[in-house]
């Protein structure tokens, strides 16, 4: 292997595909698989189908090598000829859909209800997880599938048929894994890719031993969950800088290999994730997940189509210790800023060397797929939430910008907390007599929010303990790769783990303050006239056609985003009534042993959809979005960044373990020397300051509205969404100008 670069042949293809990819590219072979593969497995238990169906998918499925492959491991796809798409369409009404799906697998979450995936019932896998790499590592794939066939034996002697069935069907899958991996072995010796050759044989048969070796089997097990089995995957690879690094370690030791081959090996891994996935974005598009589009692969065509793979770099372990290293350099040296995937998430402590947090800064201000979050004050908050420090030094992030734990936690329950809705149905219920102070509208938001999480946990836990269900015999991909699954021969989404999370998400923060803060000085001003309620809420109701005078004077309150105390103290004020009272709900149901919570402030790019919502006291009209993630109202941040990053820092508090941030920069305020120390600085006193997370988008809205005009010429411009980077030209008009409309430093 010769050193390599941006621009390699790999490179090339990468951003060729990520730009060009025909928009109904089609994993048609993986379609058809499937479906004879269901053929074959009629009449069995689940899990013995998705054994069976999954071995007999990767015992045909093709092996694609190119030349430059250092890892191997692609999905085939093509443009669908008039035959192959009346196949495709016949298999789509064959298949049932996800909402169908659900009747049978209890923790799909409401949200990918309408997602399609082109896939048989017996392949139940949602995503949004991580596996136990390092379990996969130390075990192999033989070390796991000897495992499942021991309890599978000892299920069947205690006449557990059922637990049997479960082991035996993890065993296969182990089995279809280690077939494809000896299948990719005799393909790149035909390919003359000897050392590729050697690894794919090695890891189908032990554990790996080498650095190659290790990174092959993670991305084998990857494609395969993302690319087959698992519609919207939203995958973590974990802390690979922290697992790997013993492997790279042992190599550079023993001189098989030197630093450039271990770089080329973890791009090559980078532009995998990118050429598996499909074209458009499922947010940002007018795609409607199902149907033919002409403007997004969407789900049916690619299981994988737009979802994010998340790599985790750099934070503490269970000692307390900075784990950055020698391999964290490389990986994140090796970030292609064009790329969409993956997603780099660098767990920032502080203690970095400054060489290293330039390298992830200079990415940042390339508009590089890169999040920071501040290590220590995620912990604080995932021990806040029943984490032990061990623990929550060990967690992760996936898709959705969600944060969780690395081993022994399943996530099981996502809930939103609406603080705009519910301040919108108050006011419209509530008379002016009911209304006496502040405190009578967050009891109201404590109330409905406990309603609502007990309510879901409640309803989870009944179709879990339905009776006749079988769902606990249910074998999902990810139980194979999980600590506890096989061993007891139960999905893990039926309480085999030892802990399970609940990721409670508060969203529009930022209107919710300034909605909070206006009410609180009409209502109950300090000094002036009070406003009754009942011209407030006529005011609302006309979307205040009539009542220009008070729309222009709650638009002339302080605002989140302006570093005024007053206003950003209710912002602690949300985040305490969001986590004290998920809390609450855990230890009434007597689950604190058993659910750990994790707080986020995150909506996405739902801010968009606010206009159902209604005007808001803040001022806001009924059809204008809200604010998004945990930042203030795009536009309102009119006291500066640095005030607008204290605003943030403040209402993070102690008790929010993950969000989004976007920050919009001039390019020429960060170029050069002097751009990299004014970024630098600024994010250390930031983080210093209690800020949870930041992410950046580095452009010009000059340069935006030209890639309006002439998308062509700007195919590279990405730009932060959320927990993700997108190509700004593949956006819909409304995402466009929502993009361009955010504050700008």
């Amino acid at each position: 292997m010769k050193m390599d670069s941006h621009n390699s042949p790999r490179v090339r293809e990468t951003l060729d595909s990520l730009r060009n990819k025909p928009i109904k590219s089609t994993t048609f072979q993986r379609i058809c698989l499937s479906a004879e593969a269901d053929n074959q497995v009629k009449g069995m238990q689940q899990p013995l189908q998705l054994g069976f169906g999954l071995k007999y998918i990767m015992e045909r499925v093709s092996v694609p090598v190119k030349p430059h492959d250092l890892i191997v491991g692609r999905m085939e796809e093509k443009e669908l000829n008039n035959k192959e798409t009346e196949i495709f369409k016949f298999l789509m009404k064959r298949f049932p859909s996800v909402r169908e799906q659900r009747e049978f697998s209890p923790n799909v979450s409401h949200g990918q209800i309408e997602l399609g995936g082109c896939r048989p019932l017996w392949m139940r896998d949602y995503g949004h997880t991580v596996f136990d790499w390092k379990r996969l590592l130390d075990l192999g794939l033989n070390g796991l599938r000897t495992i499942a066939i021991e309890k599978a034996e000892e299920n069947k002697l205690q006449g557990e048929t059922e637990k049997a069935d479960f082991c035996k069907g993890a065993a296969m899958v182990y089995e279809a894994f280690q077939i494809y991996a000896e299948r990719y072995g005799v393909a790149c010796r035909a390919a003359g890719i000897e050392k590729t050759a050697e690894a794919c044989e090695n890891i189908s048969r032990k554990p790996p031993a080498t650095f190659q070796e290790a990174m092959q089997l993670i991305w084998l097990v990857s494609v395969v969950f993302c690319g087959i089995t698992t519609v919207n995957p939203s995958f973590c690879l974990g802390r690979m800088d922290f697992y790997l690094f013993p492997f790279y370690k042992l190599d550079i030791q023993n001189e098989t290999i030197t630093r450039e081959m271990a770089g080329e090996l973890v791009q090559d891994l980078y532009c995998k994730l990118n050429l598996m996935a499909g074209r458009g974005d499922h947010l940002l598009s007018n795609s409607n997940f199902l149907d033919d589009s002409e403007t997004d692969t969407g789900w049916t065509r690619n299981l994988n189509y737009d979802s994010p793979e998340y790599i985790i770099l750099g934070g503490r372990n269970s000692e307390g210790i900075s784990i950055a290293n020698e391999l964290t350099h490389i990986m994140v040296e090796k970030i292609v800023p064009r790329f969409e995937n993956s997603v780099i998430v660098f767990r920032y402590t502080g203690e970095e060397s400054d060489i290293l947090w330039e390298k992830v800064l200079d990415k940042m201000r390339n508009n590089a797929s890169v999040i920071l979050y501040n290590d220590q004050r995620v912990i604080s908050a995932l021990m806040a939430g029943g984490a032990s420090y061990e623990m929550a030094a060990n967690h992760i992030f996936f898709g959705c910008n969600w944060c969780t734990f690395e081993k022994n936690v399943v996530y099981n329950w996502t809930k939103q907390f609406k603080p705009l809705h519910i301040l919108g149905r108050l006011i419209s219920e509530s008379q002016d007599y009911e209304l006496t102070c502040m405190e009578n509208i967050y009891d109201k938001m404590r109330i409905t929010l406990y309603e609502d999480i007990k309510h879901d946990i409640d309803s989870i836990l009944k179709r879990r303990n339905k009776k006749g269900g079988h769902w606990e015999n249910l074998l999902l991909v990810e139980d194979c790769f999980m600590d506890g699954p096989v061993e007891k021969g139960l999905c893990n989404r039926y309480g085999v783990t030892e802990y399970e999370s609940l990721i409670l998400s508060t969203v529009y923060i930022g209107s919710a303050i300034d909605s909070l803060y206006a009410l609180k000085q009409l209502l109950f001003p300090k000094d002036g006239d009070k406003v009754p309620l009942g011209v407030v809420k006529s005011a609302l109701k006309s979307n205040f056609q009539g009542y220009n005078f008070l729309q222009k004077k709650m638009l002339g309150f302080g605002k989140y985003g302006q570093d005024i105390e007053e206003v950003d103290k209710i912002g602690n004020i949300l985040v305490n009534i969001a986590f004290d009272t998920a809390m609450q709900v855990i230890k009434d149901l007597g689950m604190e042993d058993k659910i750990l919570l994790v707080n986020s402030l995150q909506t996405d790019v739902d801010y968009c959809l606010a206009s159902q919502i209604g005007a808001t006291p803040d001022g806001r009209l009924a059809e204008e979005p809200a604010s998004q993630n945990g930042s203030p109202v795009d536009g309102l941040a009119k006291n500066g960044v640095t005030a607008m990053l204290n605003s943030i820092a403040r209402v993070s508090h102690q008790k929010v373990a993950s969000g989004g941030y976007n920050l919009k920069f001039q390019s020429s305020l960060l170029k050069g020397d002097s751009g990299l120390m004014v970024l630098k600085n600024l994010l250390k006193v930031y983080f210093r300051n209690g800020g949870v997370q930041a992410q950046l988008s580095v452009t010009d809205n000059k340069e935006l509205r030209d890639a309006q005009k002439h998308p062509e010429q700007y195919q590279d411009l990405m730009v932060r969404i959320t927990g993700y980077s997108a190509c700004f030209v593949d956006m819909t008009a409304e995402a466009q100008e929502a993009i361009i409309h955010r504050d700008l430093f």
